[in-house]
């Protein structure tokens, strides 16, 4: 192909269609000023494709309390692309701590995932994101995909009375204490 200058004229650009590369071929690109060679890069087109994000992506509460993430895959036939072994990344954050983020890797072919209940904190809103790369064509990992939202709603469990109760029952137990040894001893040194 003849490359084209772009508008500001600081660079040009050559558009090469897919449906004139084989993938397992290695392509040398060469540019070329009145016959001399200024410049050539070989590229294996199997080993440069950047897949699409998965899309619509989909989270709901499941029986057991934990968070079911499912999501399509971006090719369908007749695309290359589709029915490739594919592996995921998830990761989810609270909103309120964008920061503290867990990245899982799904290395198994499936289009859903199922976020545990006991990684998350009760009571906050949570933010979801997918990403892909295609095992066959492993040098780059997709964008990652639009973000989904979800609140990890508050139910007061038998574990929630327990942490609260413990504490303040050993507390209740130590002022008695206290409250006895001040009272025994103010009596013994009032008897003697």
């Amino acid at each position: 192909c003849i490359p084209e200058n772009e508008k500001d004229r600081s660079r040009c650009f050559c558009t090469i269609r897919p449906e004139f590369f084989a993938s397992g071929l290695i392509y040398v690109l060469a540019l070329q000023c009145n016959g001399t060679d200024m410049w050539n890069y070989s590229v294996t087109p199997a080993l440069v494709v950047k897949p699409r994000a998965p899309r619509n992506l989909t989270i709901e509460k499941v029986e057991n309390g934990n968070f079911n993430l499912s999501w399509e895959e971006s090719y369908s036939p007749p695309s290359v692309l589709s029915g490739h072994a594919v592996i995921y990344e998830v990761k989810y954050w609270r909103k309120q701590h964008p920061t503290e983020l867990s990245v899982k890797a799904i290395n198994y072919q499936a289009k859903s995932f199922e976020i545990a209940a006991s990684s998350l904190r009760r009571g906050y809103d949570y933010v979801v994101s997918i990403r892909c790369n295609y095992t066959d064509y492993p040098a780059y990992w997709s964008e990652w995909s639009e973000e989904v939202e979800f609140h990890y709603d508050y139910h007061v469990t038998a574990e929630d009375v327990l942490q609260m109760a413990v504490p303040v029952a050993c507390l209740l137990i130590l002022a008695v204490s206290v409250i006895c040894y001040f009272c025994f001893t103010k009596y013994v040194s009032h008897c003697s």
